[in-house]
């Protein structure tokens, strides 16, 4: 069976550079190593029955846009960043 693991980030607010990002994924191994990586304040985690994966929340609080950016792409998994401004998806980090 294919992983899918999933990691998507948002900014929470245009008045700061506070992030959220979420990791879906039915490999509990790739969920533990996303997290121990991000080491971030987790602030939800849940379960998709449908689908079987895990979901964790997790947030972070970054000085500027650029200081966020050299952050992910310093990453090791695939990232992906929703626009604040436009709603689409761009991927930051291609990861593994």
């Amino acid at each position: 069976m294919k992983d899918d693991f999933r990691a998507v980030a948002w900014r929470k607010s245009e008045d700061n550079y506070e992030y959220t990002i979420q990791i879906e994924s039915s490999s509990s191994f790739k969920v533990e190593m996303a997290l121990k990586e991000l080491s971030w304040i987790q602030t939800a985690e849940g379960f998709n029955s449908k689908t079987k994966k895990k979901i964790y929340i997790v947030e972070r609080a970054f000085k500027s846009k650029e200081e966020w950016v050299k952050f992910a792409k310093s990453l090791s998994f695939k990232l992906s960043e929703i626009s604040d401004r436009t709603g689409k998806e761009r991927i930051i980090n291609e990861g593994f």
